[in-house]
């Protein structure tokens, strides 16, 4: 008996196209600059939850979160654009960014982005005192001073100058820097830190905190998925469409990414709202046909 050999279709550039876009999604791991920044913004709970564990102590209430925040001081300035941004009650200012490939200088950029923060969130008139602490924290993959360590940590040192001499007085904890990097030895962190940098680098929960971000990472991935095939028709069916820019796209997807949890139940409309920068009744006519 003659067996019949199917021929295995071949796919257009546009279903090859989501195909790759499909494994791709699915392959991320935490990690990843698009990933980190979604689950790190998934939630207040969820981003004050991961600073208590880097910072070792809460940083209580988050009452600003964005990410892909660009911070702009001006057209004759660079500008930077911040992976996962948020600010506390008291006006402190957080960078979380995911640095998956070793840049030249780790600490130049670290600086930067502390002088930029704090420039951008000082507005005229402001006393000096009133300029809220900055905290920028680099999770890697690598370890960018190559002595073994898993954490760094720094805090500008204050010194009293003594006949030429250097005399420590204290720290000058307005400005702190914390790079937490897989490469190092994770027995030096504490349980929730390695914890968190082994989920980073792994997508393998560990506790309760990994279990979470586990569960969201994996609703992430199904919405993005599903929106997927959407979102993808109607860019590539109309080329001025897809020509209109990166910005409009991100917008869609951001919006049905948001309805898609609330359609099941992850997200409650009101929070879906605020995060997509409207009121109820302005998200639930915008996601109209996205919501069930």
């Amino acid at each position: 008996m003659r067996h019949k050999h199917w021929k295995k279709k071949k796919l257009n550039k546009e279903e090859l196209k989501r195909k790759l876009y499909r494994q791709k999604i699915q392959i991320m791991r935490p990690i990843d600059n698009r990933m980190f920044q979604a689950i790190f913004c998934y939630s207040e709970e969820m981003a004050r939850d991961i600073l208590k564990v880097v910072l070792n102590k809460d940083p209580g209430e988050l009452v600003f979160m964005e990410k892909e925040n660009t911070l702009d001081p001006g057209p004759a300035y660079k500008g930077v654009r911040l992976d996962c941004f948020a600010v506390d009650a008291e006006g402190n200012a957080y960078d979380v960014e995911s640095q998956l490939y070793r840049i030249v200088d780790t600490d130049g950029r670290i600086l930067y982005y502390h002088s930029v923060i704090t420039v951008t969130m000082t507005v005229p008139g402001t006393e000096y005192s009133a300029i809220g602490k900055t905290t920028v924290v680099f999770f890697t993959n690598y370890d960018p001073w190559n002595t073994g360590h898993a954490m760094y940590e720094e805090v500008p040192a204050v010194y009293a100058v003594v006949n030429g001499k250097r005399e420590f007085v204290g720290w000058n904890d307005r400005q702190k820097s914390i790079i937490l990097n897989t490469e190092g030895n994770l027995d030096e962190l504490t349980e929730e830190q390695r914890n968190l940098a082994q989920f980073e680098q792994t997508g393998i929960p560990c506790d309760e905190l990994t279990g979470r971000m586990a569960m969201v990472m994996k609703k992430i991935k199904r919405v993005w998925s599903e929106n997927l095939l959407a979102l993808t028709h109607e860019m590539f069916s109309n080329q001025d469409h897809y020509n209109m820019g990166h910005d409009a796209g991100v917008e869609e997807g951001e919006m049905k990414t948001y309805a898609g949890l609330v359609n099941d139940g992850t997200l409650d409309i009101n929070v879906a709202a605020e995060k997509a920068g409207m009121t109820a009744d302005e998200f639930k006519k915008a996601a109209a046909k996205y919501l069930a």
